[in-house]
């Protein structure tokens, strides 16, 4: 099985940001949790994968609702302004499929 590098980044990121408010506090129990999230990742699943694939898929599910709503009410599609966004700004970037 693949580790995903972002759910790893937002573990790291998260395990970061406990210990800077261990040394802040000076308390003990936000190290007591993230020792016992670091017991669960051993018997279990990681909570931080599940927690960025939580907050990423309701991200996702609006934008895709946003994006629904303007191609219905104006025929405005985001998908397509974007791509040609990025090609204008990137001109120089190929867009070639290697045989």
């Amino acid at each position: 099985m693949r580790a995903d590098p972002t759910a790893l980044r937002f573990g790291a990121i998260t395990t970061t940001i406990v210990l800077a408010l261990v040394l802040v506090t000076e308390t003990a129990w936000p190290l007591a949790a993230q020792a016992v999230i670091f017991a669960l990742v051993v018997v279990w699943r990681s909570p931080h994968t599940m927690l960025l694939r939580t907050l990423v898929s309701s991200v996702r599910k609006e934008m895709e609702d946003a994006a629904a709503l303007l191609n219905a009410a104006f025929g405005f599609r985001l998908g397509c302004e974007m791509y040609l966004l990025v090609r204008r700004l990137l001109p120089a970037a190929k867009m070639e499929v290697s045989q």
